[in-house]
């Protein structure tokens, strides 16, 4: 398929048409080089064929475009993101991924960061997300440095930055749940020092990324790192917050993290329930109760296919017991 794309009339005319655009990306004056990314995107705009701008993207192209993520000019850093992000959706990701995710990854894996354009940024990790969707197995042999350059973003002083980083995380942790969490123990430390951050959004958006990271396989030892600001989570000023970290957060936890670890963090899960119970906000104690109830009975099941039914009795506080124990 590809010799025949290559050999055929309509593709060496696409071809000449746009090797002068091609020439113009590695050229010394960085007008030159804007004018043939804009040439670049409106012939393959333009390109009706999908076998023609594939070919194309991935034999010409895709290097040079990961070689201007580097370019001076930011315009320049932008208009490649978007082409990139452009072709990915239209022909997906495949081997060119190899080179593009350490690249992405690069821009953002230092303080100060390499990327100094807080905008540029914002659409490398938009980018990320497209690539994700696009095939989330190209990211297997990158985990560790894409882990590492999500760290290094958590920690970004912009509060969207901090926003789509734990957004990302989570995306991430959803696609690969059974392969990324080892990978996570830098990120969950960037993560939680944003749940004191001024911006309740931001909090918010943390406790969601949170939430799908620390019960990922593999990152449930993690928990330990983010239990001395969980309990800020807990009784933040935000009505939204706290119901957010009881409703979504909580509740996920108890019914995804595995058992193993669950039974080993369980009396800091239950002594939050506790907490909840006495929140002002009546749908925040309503769902304390009802999570505390249901991990009784789940946590007992549970013991019981483990043969450990004898300790399902032990140390399993009823609700009314755990409230009255609080007072």
């Amino acid at each position: 398929m590809v010799e025949s794309v290559s050999a055929s009339e309509a593709y060496q005319e696409f071809e000449k048409r746009n090797n002068r655009f091609l020439n113009m990306l590695v050229d010394n004056d960085r007008n030159l080089r804007r004018q043939g990314l804009e040439g670049i995107r409106k012939s393959l705009n333009e390109e009706k064929d999908p076998k023609i701008v594939e070919f194309f993207y991935r034999e010409r192209l895709a290097k040079r475009l990961v070689l201007i993520l580097e370019d001076q000019i930011e315009k320049n850093r932008e208009l490649a993101i978007d082409i990139i992000q452009k072709m990915t959706e239209r022909v997906g990701l495949k081997e060119e991924s190899q080179i593009l995710l350490p690249a992405i990854a690069a821009r953002m894996n230092n303080t100060p960061f390499p990327e100094q354009s807080e905008e540029t940024r914002l659409l490398l990790l938009e980018l990320l997300g497209v690539c994700l969707s696009s095939d989330k197995y190209q990211f297997l042999p990158k985990l560790s440095e894409i882990c590492n350059m999500i760290s290094k973003a958590a920690t970004d002083a912009n509060p969207e930055m901090k926003q789509k980083s734990a957004k990302f995380a989570a995306e991430l942790c959803r696609e690969l749940k059974d392969k990324v969490g080892p990978y996570m123990k830098n990120t969950v430390i960037s993560l939680v020092k944003n749940l004191h951050h001024q911006h309740s959004k931001v909090r918010k958006s943390t406790l969601l990324g949170l939430q799908d990271v620390l019960s990922c396989r593999g990152a449930e030892a993690f928990i330990e790192d983010a239990l001395p600001q969980l309990k800020y989570a807990q009784n933040d000023r935000s009505q939204d917050v706290r119901l957010t970290f009881y409703d979504s957060v909580m509740r996920h936890w108890l019914c995804n993290v595995e058992i193993h670890s669950l039974r080993k963090f369980e009396h800091h899960f239950v002594l939050y329930l506790l907490n909840g119970l006495a929140d002002e906000i009546a749908d925040i104690a309503r769902v304390s109760n009802e999570l505390l109830e249901e991990h009784g009975r789940t946590m007992r099941e549970a013991l019981i296919q483990l043969g450990e039914e004898g300790g399902a009795g032990e140390g399993h506080m009823s609700v009314d017991e755990g409230a009255g124990a609080s007072h």
